[in-house]
């Protein structure tokens, strides 16, 4: 699948994302997707993550809740990214 064809979504909080983040990730904290979520694509898949996997877990079944249908979470999160060498953007 085309990376342009996946919305990949980091529910992680601030400091977690300018430690290092995805290149084309989106950023929004999961405790502010119920107030935010018009943010989030409706019209491509989801791939969401966080640190270990609990608040992506969270994120998706909020999301699902307000009516998205192509939400996948990560398994591994961010720090199976890291583990395989993937590259991270600071800041």
């Amino acid at each position: 699948m085309d990376r342009a064809a996946v919305c990949v979504l980091d529910v992680r909080d601030e400091p977690e994302w300018k430690e290092g983040h995805i290149k084309e990730a989106q950023h929004l904290f999961v405790g502010y997707l119920k107030q935010q979520f018009e943010r989030i694509p409706q019209d491509k898949p989801l791939a969401i993550h966080s640190s270990w996997g609990g608040r992506a877990s969270l994120a998706a079944r909020i999301l699902l809740s307000l009516g998205y249908v192509n939400v996948y979470v990560v398994l591994g999160a961010i720090r199976a990214w890291k583990s395989l060498g993937y590259p991270l953007k600071s800041g």
